[in-house]
C-alpha cells in the first residue's frame, strides 16, 4: 500500500517549495505566478533539485533514508536562499529573442471547430486507453506493437489527426495544449499499459542496482568511505570520477528510487511507469515555454509542444530505462534557462541557469558537455564583428552540422557507447591509438 505519513508529508512540502519556485520564476522572467504551466514547471525545478541532490550520494556513496531526507532539506533550503537573492532586484525583463517565423499568426489563419470534436477525442481516448489495458501480457516480445490489433493503431491515428485539427483551430492555446498532454501520455503510455512487466533495453540490470543501493551496498567505485584510486599520467584520482557509467544512470536510479521510498510503489511499478508520467506531462510543457520564447506566440509555443508526441515513441524498445530519457528533460530544461540568462542579462539569471545545469553531470553527462559547447559557441558568434561578423550565418549553418555529431562521439570517447557498423572496429582502433 501506499504510505500515507510520507504521501502526505511529500504533497505539503511541495505545495510550499513549489510556491517558491512559482515567486522565483515570476520574479525572474514576469511569468503568471498562478498559470498551471508555470506551477508545474515550478515543479520540475524542485524535482530537479532534489534528485540531483540525491544523485550524487547514490554515485559517490550509497542510498540512505539520511540521504533522501537531506536532499529534501538542502533543496527546500537552497530554493529559499536563492528566492530572497531574486527579491533584491526587481522583476526581471526578457527581450523576445528575434526569430520571426514565417508564417504570420492571424485570426482568419484559425477556425471554429464544433465542440464535437473535442468530444469525439476524449471518447476516443478513453477508448483506447481501456481497450490497450485490456490487452496486457506479460510474454517475451520481440517488438511492444505485437500486442495491438490493427483497430488500435488506426484509432490512434485518427486521434493524431484530430488533434493535429485542434492544433490549427481557435481553441484557447491552454486547452490545446492540454489535449498535447494527453495525446503526449497516450503514446507514451501504450507500452506500459500494455505490458505487465517493464520494458527496456537494461531494465532488470538497473533494477538490480536499485537494490542494492536500496539496501545500502555499495556499487564501486565511490568516494567514500574507501576510495579507490587511479593514476592518470602525473595525476591521481578517485577512480569514481573517471566512470561515466555510473554518472550517466545517477538521476534515473535517484528519481525511482525517490518514487519507491516515498509512494510505496513497487520496483517494476516505477520503472514501467516513471519515465513514461515525466516525459508525458513535462516534455509539452518545456517545448511549450521554449517555443514561446523562440518564436513571440503563444500559438507558436503550442506547435513546438506538439512535437513531444514524436520521440519517445521511436525509442520505445529502449526508452523505458535509458538514462537518455531523463537526462533529455533536464537538457531541455537547461536550454532554456540558457536562452533565457542570454536574454535576461542578470547574474540572477545565470545563478539560477548554473543551479539547475549542474545536475545534469548525473542526469546524462554528455547533455551538460553540450549545453557548455552551445554556450561557448553562442559567445563567440556574438563576439564576431566586421568580416567575421558577415560570416555569421554561414559559422551558425557549420557549427550546426558539426553539433550533429557531438553527442554520439562524446558517448563513444567516454565509452558509453559503440558504433555498430563495419567501420566500427576501425575507429575502436584510432581510439586506442
Amino acid at each position: 500500500g501506499i504510505p500515507l505519513l510520507s504521501t502526505i508529508g511529500f504533497v505539503l512540502y511541495t505545495r510550499v517549495v513549489v510556491s517558491w519556485w512559482q515567486q522565483i520564476l515570476n520574479r525572474l522572467y514576469r511569468w503568471k505566478k498562478t498559470d498551471a504551466v508555470t506551477t508545474l514547471l515550478g515543479s520540475w525545478a524542485m524535482l530537479t533539485l532534489l534528485c540531483g541532490m540525491l544523485a550524487v550520494m547514490l554515485v559517490w556513496n550509497t542510498y540512505s533514508v539520511v540521504a533522501l531526507l537531506g536532499s529534501f532539506v538542502l533543496t527546500a533550503a537552497a530554493t529559499g536562499l536563492f528566492g530572497q537573492f531574486t527579491l533584491q532586484g526587481g522583476k526581471g525583463h526578457i527581450d523576445k529573442i528575434q526569430i520571426k517565423p514565417h508564417i504570420h499568426i492571424a485570426r482568419g489563419t484559425f477556425f471554429a471547430p464544433p465542440r464535437l470534436l473535442a468530444l469525439a477525442y476524449m471518447a476516443g481516448l478513453v477508448g483506447v486507453v481501456a481497450h490497450m489495458h485490456s490487452l496486457q501480457s506479460g510474454a517475451a516480445l520481440f517488438s511492444p506493437w505485437q500486442t495491438f490489433d490493427a483497430m488500435t493503431l488506426w484509432v490512434i491515428f485518427a486521434l493524431s489527426i484530430m488533434l493535429g485539427v485542434m492544433i490549427f483551430s481557435r481553441f484557447k492555446t491552454k486547452v490545446i495544449l492540454v489535449f498535447i498532454i494527453l495525446h503526449s501520455f497516450l503514446i507514451h503510455a501504450a507500452i506500459p499499459l500494455s505490458h505487465t512487466l517493464p520494458v527496456g533495453g537494461d531494465v532488470y540490470r538497473m533494477m538490480g542496482a536499485q537494490e542494492q543501493l536500496i539496501a545500502g551496498e555499495y556499487i564501486e567505485p565511490v568516494l567514500f568511505p574507501n576510495p579507490q584510486m587511479v593514476q592518470l599520467s602525473w595525476l591521481k584520482l578517485p577512480k569514481v570520477f573517471v566512470q561515466p557509467h555510473k554518472y550517466v544512470y545517477a538521476q534515473l536510479w535517484a528519481y525511482e528510487i525517490s518514487a519507491q521510498e516515498v509512494f510505496g510503489v513497487s520496483m517494476h511499478t516505477a520503472n514501467r511507469w516513471l519515465i513514461v508520467l515525466l516525459w508525458a506531462l513535462f516534455l509539452p510543457l518545456l517545448l511549450y515555454r521554449l517555443g514561446r520564447l523562440l518564436f513571440t506566440s503563444p500559438r507558436y509555443g503550442v506547435w513546438l509542444a506538439a512535437l513531444s508526441v514524436v520521440p519517445f515513441s521511436l525509442q520505445a524498445l529502449g526508452g523505458l530505462s535509458l538514462a537518455i530519457s531523463i537526462g533529455f528533460l533536464a537538457f531541455v530544461w537547461s536550454i532554456l534557462l540558457l536562452l533565457l540568462a542570454l536574454q535576461g542579462k542578470q547574474m540572477r539569471h545565470w545563478i539560477l541557469f548554473a543551479l539547475q545545469s549542474v545536475w545534469l553531470f548525473f542526469a546524462h553527462p554528455v547533455y551538460i558537455v553540450v549545453v557548455l559547447i552551445a554556450l561557448v559557441g553562442i559567445i563567440v558568434l556574438g563576439s564576431m564583428k566586421g568580416a567575421l561578423g558577415a560570416l555569421k550565418r554561414v559559422w551558425f549553418a557549420v557549427l550546426s552540422l558539426l553539433a550533429m555529431g557531438v553527442i554520439p562521439v562524446l558517448e563513444w570517447l567516454a565509452g558509453i557507447s559503440s558504433f555498430g557498423f563495419s567501420g566500427g572496429k576501425a575507429l575502436h582502433a584510432v581510439k586506442q591509438a
